[in-house]
């Protein structure tokens, strides 16, 4: 929780904007606990966890600057299809973060030209 809200004020410096414009989106198959645990520790707005709507179609919602994300397909969609610039959360120097975790995500930011933070 500690990097991901890290990030989250990182964010709301390089864009000038309020925590409260920034929104966490979670993954389909994330569980209703993991869900809460986040809703309630994060400096952010937490998208709720019944929303069914899924991560392209927030980029067409106007005012969206930018896609953060650990690794996700928004990441690759983002920039080529919307517009938007998309940034991958280099997980390589957690330490409790197991290598495969981050790695695929590392290698696709990098080859298709997606900057890493």
């Amino acid at each position: 929780m500690q990097f991901y809200n890290q990030r989250i004020q990182a964010i709301s410096r390089e864009h000038n904007i309020g925590r409260e414009e920034i929104y966490y989106k979670h993954h389909p198959r994330l569980s209703r606990e993991q869900w809460q645990y986040k809703n309630e520790h994060l400096d952010c707005n937490v998208v709720p966890f019944e929303s069914q709507t899924n991560a392209e179609e927030e980029l067409l919602r106007p005012g969206v600057s930018a896609v953060n994300s650990v690794g996700s397909t928004s990441l690759l969609y983002a920039r080529p299809l919307f517009g938007v610039p998309s940034f991958c959360w280099d997980l390589s120097k957690c330490r409790d973060v197991h290598p495969s975790d981050f790695k695929k995500y590392r290698y696709l930011a990098l080859r298709h030209q997606i900057p890493l933070k």
